[in-house]
């Protein structure tokens, strides 16, 4: 897939993934607009997180570029879409400012080393997976089975193998979408890490943190 040299920016307080779908109600008469130019040319812009040092509205640098795979425009103008991510973006430059924020993007490429450190990171969050799961962490199963091989059986249950997987970088993207999508501050850190082996030792802290805190909550209270 071409990547535009740049495209529109829509600041939310949401990470898009490369291959993540997000859905998304267009309303803001600039954001309609920047939808249309979209739909337009090359069905492509960029969610981008507000940044969480600014009082005004601005976007994080390093952002998800997305492409509309379906939209639908309602009769009062608004719209409904998903969004399905297709890469890391670094915004270089802005070159439009009205109507809506538009920025010079500069694509970002995952380095990976492979090896068994990755394996076993990849296990460990299949572990912590399984522990979420256990805990009453909602996941349709069909998303389940797209996260882990087959051969694993089924999370949540009373044993669960150890496992690899083809591209350890779209595992820890997804693993983040399904698992971490109510932190946008820990997702920004994982979109921004383009080390996989860097990127799955954060994913581990994360998951580990909600497993503790989820634990946590169902502790009884002391008499």
């Amino acid at each position: 897939m071409q990547l535009p040299a740049d495209a529109g920016v829509m600041v939310l307080n949401t990470v898009l993934f490369p291959h993540g779908v997000l859905p998304l109600h267009i309303f803001e008469p600039r954001y309609r607009k920047m939808l249309k130019e979209s739909l337009e040319t090359d069905r492509m812009f960029v969610v981008a997180l507000q940044r969480p040092d600014s009082t005004e509205e601005g976007p994080c640098s390093v952002a998800g570029l997305g492409v509309v795979r379906y939209s639908i425009e309602r009769p009062n103008g608004s719209s409904d879409l998903v969004l399905q991510g297709v890469a890391r973006v670094r915004l270089t430059a802005a070159v439009q400012e009205k109507p809506y924020r538009r920025y010079r993007l500069s694509p970002l490429a995952t380095k990976s080393k492979g090896g068994l450190t990755l394996d076993a990171l990849v296990s460990r969050c299949v572990e912590l997976i399984d522990a979420r799961v256990k805990q009453g962490f909602a996941v349709p199963q069909e998303l389940l089975k797209q996260i882990v091989p087959s051969t694993l059986g089924n999370l949540g249950s009373d044993a669960v193998a150890p496992c690899q997987v083809v591209d350890p970088a779209l595992f820890a993207d997804f693993v983040a979408c399904l698992f971490l999508r109510s932190r946008p501050a820990a997702l920004q850190a994982l979109l921004e890490d383009l080390d996989v082996e860097s990127r799955l030792r954060q994913l581990v802290g994360f998951l580990l943190t909600e497993s503790s805190c989820a634990a946590a909550k169902k502790l009884p209270s002391a008499s």
